[in-house]
């Protein structure tokens, strides 16, 4: 495939304990050996656009837990030549502290309310749900370990921001938007008993003229309650759809649909067939106009027990090292810049209409990602005192997550136009002299 794709690594299922990373965890030698395969394997295909990581990230979403994922996350990066702002996530289902739901009796009933509801039900008693702010805290009280973790990669999720979405520019000028979706609006203990998640039809992506879209969700549809109702349109609109959760690597195509399934980093080394693998994929257009194809490269890694270290997963390749798929695109043609945005009132759109004009030197890759992350990566008390600094705390404020509070005022900091002196106090902070300009001020 061409230079121009897009590359992207897919993790899932990585299960960090608080005791990973010990002189004792049996897995530190297999986070090595991906580390150097990882490294190696970006020598031959190029420069990645993202690491995507579907879910499980924690074991039982603590914040230890995420705090060794950062620390492994941020070597994976540098042997990929990129940052921890080339990070996406979603939640799993082990990212969920189940503690948040078994001490609530109110949560429980919200799950066993959905959970008995009939499919042509299920969106209108979430709707309700989120209509009510006392049970909208709850639904997403129990992943606020990862939302804390994920707000520094933006990827965090909650009742105003359900699915979070990231355009990437493909060959051909044409837009791919990637979709972290939410599996675990419902899930808890009782997940395995009949596979009753819940994803709601609110997070199938809308069809957009030149956008071809790239979903990443944690549970796979036989694992969704309503997935009756959804798998197929689902399909119908997303040409790329990622998934964990199965610990065992699946590369299928279903119409002009392309379902990976990464399999697990790490699975439980007790398991009768422990297979750990990760994937890489490329993504680029071919054709124009009527005659346009999605062309996929799909890379599987597996751990080979005979050299102890990944090598290619032959056998879901046909004894390949790779398998290629090539995928039908509505027609399109391209238009000028500025034409096309996707509909989202986050954080993000907001900051970066605030950014516009901002000049981009080459070690920047995305302002918003960069202004974002360097923000988050601050100690609470040091980002509290910039806030203050620059007057973005209100009153209305008080008793929001740490996670809420700065993505408040991030938001806050875009509305006022105060983004350059924003950007200007976080480096300072960091004193480390990593960028050397400020890509806000307008040259």
């Amino acid at each position: 495939m061409a230079d121009d794709s897009l590359i992207f690594v897919h993790l899932s299922d990585i299960h960090f304990r608080c005791w990973s990373g010990s002189e004792y965890d049996v897995d530190n030698d297999l986070r090595n050996e991906l580390l150097l395969d990882a490294e190696s394997v970006s020598k031959d295909h190029g420069q990645t656009q993202g690491i995507l990581v579907t879910g499980d990230i924690a074991f039982s979403g603590t914040s230890e837990e995420y705090d060794i994922a950062k620390e492994w996350l941020a070597e994976l990066c540098i042997k990929l030549g990129r940052t921890l702002e080339n990070v996406w996530c979603i939640p799993g289902n082990h990212d969920v502290e189940w503690s948040h739901i078994q001490k609530s009796f109110t949560l429980e009933t919200i799950h066993n309310r959905l959970r008995q509801s009939a499919q042509q039900e299920i969106d209108g008693q979430i709707l309700s749900c989120m209509g009510d702010s006392t049970a909208a805290e709850l639904m997403f009280r129990p992943i606020t370990g990862y939302n804390r973790f994920a707000a520094s990669f933006q990827c965090q999720i909650n009742s105003r921001k359900p699915v979070w979405q990231q355009d990437f520019s493909l060959n051909d000028g044409s837009t791919l938007c990637v979709h972290g979706l939410n599996s675990t609006v419902v899930s808890d203990h009782l997940d395995g008993i009949n596979k009753n998640v819940i994803l709601g039809k609110y997070q199938i992506p809308k069809r957009i003229p030149g956008v071809t879209h790239l979903v990443m969700c944690h549970h796979p549809p036989d694992w969704w309650q309503d997935a009756d109702s959804l798998e197929q349109t689902l399909n119908e609109r997303a040409h790329v759809e990622l998934f964990g959760h199965k610990h065992a690597q699946r590369v299928v195509k279903i119409n002009s649909t392309l379902r990976l399934i990464a399999g697990a980093v790490h699975p439980n080394q007790r398991a009768p067939d422990w297979k750990p693998c990760y994937n890489w994929f490329k993504i680029r257009v071919s054709g124009e106009g009527n005659e346009r194809r999605l062309g996929v490269e799909v890379y599987p890694r597996i751990w080979n027990k005979s050299s102890s270290k990944f090598t290619p997963d032959y056998n879901s390749c046909n004894g390949e090292d790779y398998s290629q798929v090539s995928l039908d695109l509505e027609p399109w043609s391209s238009q000028p810049p500025g034409e096309h945005s996707i509909e989202d009132s986050n954080t993000q759109e907001i900051i970066e209409t605030s950014a516009r004009g901002a000049t981009m030197e080459t070690e920047i890759m995305d302002p918003v990602r960069v202004l974002t992350y360097r923000f988050f990566d601050l100690a609470h008390v040091v980002r509290i005192d910039i806030a203050s600094e620059l007057g973005l705390l209100k009153d209305e404020d008080e008793g929001l997550q740490d996670y809420e509070l700065f993505e408040r005022i991030l938001t806050r900091a875009a509305k006022e136009n105060l983004l350059i002196q924003l950007w200007d106090k976080i480096e300072k902070r960091h004193s480390d002299e990593k960028y050397a300009s400020n890509p806000f001020k307008i040259q």
